[in-house]
């Protein structure tokens, strides 16, 4: 493998892997440790990669390594408040910049308020703009179940924002 595909790889999708990184961990260094830890662990295996879809393959393994940690450490109810975690408006990265619309920021509320499994799915297709079958190999599901909890999310945050609606 050349040092020039590789650089190129990174350039297209590092500020995806960051901010993928950032929603798992709440912290942009735990955030680019996660995306050094894929980045080295696709280093170690890149030629037995069956699929040309390499960003994906690096979200994925970003995962479960991150899953991984905290199983061995017995912290899972870390692991959901970190899933859940709120923008520190004091630390500036690439997540609060995307959030800086208001429009942006009560959608991202709103979908932290659904359970984990519709979060995930909403947030890296709307927020990352992952195609449902980079989600389905990301979260190990199939694109038709990828496709339902789409829809049923969509369905309850219609519902959480006509509630907002209606009270205003």
């Amino acid at each position: 493998m050349s040092e020039k595909w590789l650089d190129e790889l990174l350039a297209s999708c590092y500020q995806q892997l960051l901010l993928y990184g950032i929603m798992l961990t709440g912290s942009k260094s735990e955030g680019e440790d996660l995306v050094q830890e894929a980045i080295y662990r696709f280093l170690l295996i890149y030629d037995k990669v069956v699929d040309d879809n390499y960003q994906a393959y690096l979200m994925r393994s970003m995962r479960n390594f991150y899953f991984d940690n905290y199983r061995k450490s017995l912290r899972k109810q870390q692991v959901l408040s970190k899933l859940t975690f709120e923008a520190n408006n004091q630390i500036a990265n690439p997540l609060t910049q995307l959030l800086k619309s208001r429009e942006y920021e009560n959608l991202y509320q709103k979908i932290l308020h659904l359970p984990a499994n519709l979060q995930e799915v909403l947030l890296g297709y709307y927020f990352l703009e992952l195609s449902i079958k980079d989600l389905s190999y990301l979260t190990g599901k199939s694109t038709s179940n990828v496709k339902v909890l789409l829809h049923r999310g969509r369905k309850l945050l219609k519902k959480e924002l006509q509630k907002d609606d209606q009270l205003s």
